[in-house]
């Protein structure tokens, strides 16, 4: 299992980092490799990030399901990072909220995904968990989830109403998360 300190150690290497920024971010001419050339959108920044790659995320809300398309290695986690302090985003202060709209499942899916890294998320209305870690046709291990809010979630549906849903036997640490209901 991970520990916490194995987590900041793989956020702290010289890693590439990806940028996003709902507000002036674009997908279609900005490569997402500096604050001055964000992408949009989470899932675009996902297409590009490869093990060890940290994805910063600035203030703002984003109506996405988010799919990592590849794992991370276990020397090299894919993280994302929450700027809610406006470290990478100067101007850009607040909560990084992944927002369901009520017609999203998920706010993370990580079915047969390992070696992620999730920091410092908000999520609200999704139609059930913010974040579904399933293990379907292979073992999960190595999902780090820390200092994530969660409030509205499995609205209007009959399943089960964790906020953090796990199909899986190992490999997971979760901390320090606030779950009003």
């Amino acid at each position: 299992m991970l520990c916490v300190q194995n987590s900041i150690k793989a956020f702290s290497q010289d890693t590439t980092k990806i940028y996003v920024n709902t507000a002036n971010g674009d997908d279609l001419s900005n490569d997402g490799y500096s604050t001055s050339s964000p992408l949009k959108t989470i899932n675009k920044a996902i297409q590009k990030a490869d093990p060890g790659e940290t994805i910063i995320v600035a203030a703002g809300s984003y109506d996405e399901q988010i799919t990592p398309a590849k794992n991370g290695k276990p020397d090299s986690l894919i993280t994302f990072l929450a700027d809610t302090a406006g470290q990478y985003f100067s101007g850009y202060v607040g909560h990084v909220t992944i927002n369901g709209n009520l017609s999203n499942d998920y706010g993370f899916n990580l079915t047969d995904r390992s070696y992620i890294s999730i920091i410092g998320f908000t999520f609200q209305y999704h139609r059930q968990q913010p974040i579904f870690i399933n293990a379907q046709t292979s073992n999960i291990t190595n999902i780090n989830i820390q200092n994530c809010k969660f409030s509205y979630w499995g609205q209007n549906t009959m399943a089960d109403s964790s906020a953090i849903l796990i199909y899986s036997n190992s490999g997971y640490s979760i901390k320090n998360h606030y779950c009003p209901r």
